[in-house]
């Protein structure tokens, strides 16, 4: 799996990716100030991707290579994606329990014989975040909590 991270800030700043297999971090990449990533995954598994940036929100994103093995095709190691990172106070005064799910679903498609988005799952989150940025903060004390 190949991508690139893209900062809301801008920033041509590192960043870091921590891959879990389970709860156990399998692989810790880190990430140029270009922003491109290149991680190598095993079949048959679920992975989290975590990919963190100073003063941006981390997002997770899934991936199943659940099937790979029973078809007998080879991973695609071109499937590419890419990682929209939030700055930290875009989400002042809102509730960031949203940004605890992953914002994304990769899942390997027998009938493709590759890896695919699930769409209808990461177009919900997207749609949901962007409903979170447009609501109104709380306001405490004239500061937004």
């Amino acid at each position: 799996l190949k991508g690139k991270v893209y900062p809301e800030s801008g920033l041509k700043a590192p960043s870091e990716m921590k891959v879990f297999l389970g709860n156990k971090v399998v692989q810790n990449v880190a990430i140029k100030r270009n922003g491109k990533f290149k991680i190598s995954l095993i079949s048959d598994s679920y992975y989290t991707l975590s990919v963190s940036m100073k003063d941006h929100e981390t997002k997770k994103v899934v991936v199943s290579t659940q099937g790979v093995t029973k078809t007998g095709a080879p991973l695609d190691t071109q499937f590419d994606f890419d990682v929209f990172l939030y700055k930290s106070d875009a989400f002042a005064g809102r509730s960031k329990d949203l940004l605890d799910f992953p914002t994304a679903l990769i899942e390997y498609d027998e009938y493709n014989r590759s890896l695919e988005v699930n769409m209808a799952y990461t177009s919900s989150i997207y749609a949901a975040q962007k409903e979170l940025l447009k609501s109104d903060p709380v306001i405490i004390n004239d500061k937004a909590r």
